[in-house]
C-alpha cells in the first residue's frame, strides 16, 4: 500500500469523450486496486482497499449543471455500508 504523502490537482474543460475516459480509466484503476494520476508537475498513486466512502451530489440551474463526485477510504481501516445506491444511463 502506499503511503506516500501528497495532493493533486487538476481542473480542465473537456469533450464527453474525454470524460469518458477517464471515467472508464477511474472504473479500470479501481478494479485493478491502483489509480495512478500525473500531469507534468507531480504523480500520486493510490491504491483503494476495502470499503469505499461514496459522495454524489447533482445541481442544476438555468445556466449551469454540475455533478460532483466523490470516493474516499481510510487506509488500514474499515468503512460502514450506507446500502444501496444506483446510476442509470439515459436513453
Amino acid at each position: 500500500m502506499s503511503t506516500v504523502k501528497g495532493e493533486f490537482k487538476h481542473e480542465s474543460v473537456q469533450d464527453k469523450t474525454s470524460i469518458v475516459k477517464y471515467l472508464n480509466a477511474l472504473s479500470e484503476g479501481l478494479q485493478k486496486g491502483s489509480l495512478t494520476f500525473n500531469n507534468k508537475d507531480k504523480d500520486i498513486t493510490l491504491e483503494p482497499v476495502g470499503l469505499i466512502q461514496l459522495e454524489v451530489k447533482v445541481k442544476r440551474s438555468e445556466s449551469k449543471t454540475k455533478i460532483n463526485l466523490k470516493m474516499g477510504w481510510k487506509e488500514n481501516h474499515a468503512q460502514e455500508d450506507n446500502g444501496p445506491f444506483s446510476i442509470e444511463p439515459g436513453a
